[in-house]
């Protein structure tokens, strides 16, 4: 289980559990919230799927963006 910290805050359309786009909305990522890669799930089929550890929220991201904006850390 890999885990990753957010160095870099930034913002994503928000979604719902579906993955359908809630217009209008979007959602901060925060610096130094904590998010577990989970590699058997694609609900947009990006390349990394990342289910937080503090909430039921999700996002999918690029493998650019995770080096970008994570780094990983030490379970």
């Amino acid at each position: 289980m890999n885990r990753y910290r957010c160095k870099k805050s930034f913002v994503v359309d928000e979604r719902d559990a579906d993955g359908f786009l809630i217009e209008n909305r979007q959602m901060i990522i925060e610096k130094g919230s904590i998010y577990e890669l989970d590699e058997n799930s694609s609900i947009l089929g990006l390349e990394v799927h990342l289910d937080s550890i503090e909430n039921n929220s999700w996002l999918e991201i690029t493998k650019e963006a995770l080096e970008e904006y994570f780094e990983e850390v030490e379970v």
